[in-house]
């Protein structure tokens, strides 16, 4: 008779161990253009805010246009997601 984490002491299979066999395994990772593309929306957005605290519109409208990249990059990724049928 053998035990183990999934068997219990007549050495039948544990009901939480069948379920979670059963149970298709769900995707939740993020493709790399969306998880890029949210740093970069990230990153814009502290820059953004910077450049209005010090007035420096340099910083400021750089960081507008990172949070622009981000998004794209991120709706690239939902894009691949959809085609792939990842819709997380």
């Amino acid at each position: 008779m053998t035990q183990g984490p999934d068997r219990g002491p007549a050495g039948e299979q544990s009901r939480a161990a069948t379920v979670a066999k059963d149970q298709p395994k769900r995707r939740t990772r993020m493709n790399e253009d969306r998880t890029k593309g949210q740093a970069k929306d990230v990153i814009g957005s502290a820059k953004e805010t910077i450049g209005k605290a010090i007035g420096d519109k340099e910083t400021e409208r750089s960081g507008q246009a990172d949070q622009v990249e981000g998004k794209v990059r991120k709706g690239v990724g939902k894009a691949k997601d959809a085609l792939s049928g990842d819709n997380k």
